[in-house]
């Protein structure tokens, strides 16, 4: 079962009243208990906080795959080159298919709902995250940052400008 092979050497992290990490190795032996077999009962703010959880683990998951089963990645921001071994690459693939495994058997034993997500919302909301962070990028948004002399000030907003003019565009379409 895959809970017993991921669990079979699982080091968990705590810390202690004195705000040190210990360590506490455990192993995993013989069948699961009845109630990791059926689906256990949370309260609601439990089980929104483990249905986030699995999610953000999944989509952690699928970019490590993609990224994985690439050539690299380059783009006009940043440029992450290979570094794994094709060894190493193969263990970690199948490292992340047993990761896969456990959060769907999580999402399983606790009856977690699936997010049901149109292509128009994670769209829109990837636009108005992209739409903050340039405006917050303007010459009056990094006045924080200190003086920005006017020629360069006017330059900044004139690039980004034409960034929130297709930020515009996008967001018109229904």
């Amino acid at each position: 079962m895959v809970w017993q092979e991921l669990l079979a050497d699982v080091v968990l992290w705590a810390q202690n009243r004195r705000g040190t990490l210990c360590a506490l190795r455990c192993r995993v032996t013989g069948d699961l208990p009845r109630s990791m077999t059926q689906e256990i009962e949370l309260p609601d703010n439990h089980r929104r906080h483990l249905s986030t959880m699995a999610y953000i683990v999944e989509e952690s998951l699928d970019r490590m795959e993609r990224l994985l089963t690439s050539k690299g990645v380059e783009r006009a921001t940043s440029r992450i080159s290979l570094s794994y071994s094709d060894q190493e690459r193969v263990r970690l693939l199948a490292l992340v298919s047993r990761l896969r495994s456990v959060n769907e058997d999580i999402v399983r034993a606790f009856g977690l709902r699936r997010m049901e997500l149109t292509e128009r919302q994670v769209v829109r909301a990837s636009l108005t995250h992209i739409w903050t962070v340039v405006l917050d990028s303007t010459s009056s948004g990094m006045k924080g940052f200190g003086p920005l002399p006017d020629d360069l000030a006017r330059e900044v907003d004139a690039r980004l400008a034409g960034l929130l003019g297709l930020l515009e565009e996008c967001f018109e379409v229904k």
